[in-house]
């Protein structure tokens, strides 16, 4: 607790930890996590409630939560490279369906990810809610297997899911899709929102979402 800046975790490991392994809270500011590995736990294996936080090679394997959730108390957030794998949605907690079990979750903007590998999670690879569309930079993201064992939240499946108010967003260089025999991620992106580009540009350029179930 209290106020934390300019602090540095490099190449630090959580194994099975019961709640979230490697968190900043809100005030903190300028923290970065570099080449570390969360293997198991529970909630989150980074959490994000901070300014200015960058995570650099850092990597989740077998999460019973999200890989990376950002609240929105967070801004100016930067995920680059690493590896995110196998997700798990922990259904119903105290009565009441958690939205878990995705690679990279963001309910803020300001948010740059780039070069970062998300596979066979239970929903989305990545997930952008709520005003989390906002100054969003996403390149060389490859996205790959997800939608393994949905939440009944959600109509879709998909790799990339964007149900956010969408300004200033740009996607390049990124690839969503399914290479199962049997196909679970129906979309390489879903736009699931009424405000796509309402008040400015949103570009997606240069981008792979062939071979899911359904369509790009």
């Amino acid at each position: 607790y209290g106020v934390q800046r300019g602090i540095a975790i490099n190449g630090c490991t959580a194994i099975n930890c019961t709640s979230v392994s490697f968190d900043t809270h809100e005030d903190t500011d300028s923290i970065v996590f570099s080449g570390c590995t969360v293997i198991g736990g529970q909630l989150a294996g980074y959490q994000g409630r901070a300014y200015d936080v960058t995570f650099n090679g850092c990597n989740v394997y077998g999460m019973l939560g999200n890989g990376i959730y950002l609240d929105n108390t967070s801004s100016k957030v930067c995920i680059n490279g690493g590896t995110i794998s196998r997700c798990r949605d922990t259904g119903v907690v105290n009565g009441s369906e958690t939205d878990r079990g995705h690679g990279i979750r963001s309910d803020t903007g300001k948010v740059t990810i780039s070069a970062v590998q998300i596979s066979e999670c239970d929903n989305f690879g990545l997930n952008l809610t709520g005003s989390g569309g906002v100054d969003v930079n996403i390149s060389g993201l490859t996205v790959l297997n997800c939608g393994c064992a949905p939440s009944s939240t959600y109509a879709h499946t998909a790799g990339i899911y964007i149900d956010a108010t969408l300004n200033r967003l740009t996607m390049v260089g990124v690839s969503s899709h399914d290479s199962r025999t049997t196909k679970l991620q129906k979309y390489g992106v879903w736009f699931d929102t009424d405000s796509v580009g309402e008040y400015s540009p949103v570009l997606v350029s240069g981008c792979n979402f062939e071979n899911n179930l359904t369509g790009a």
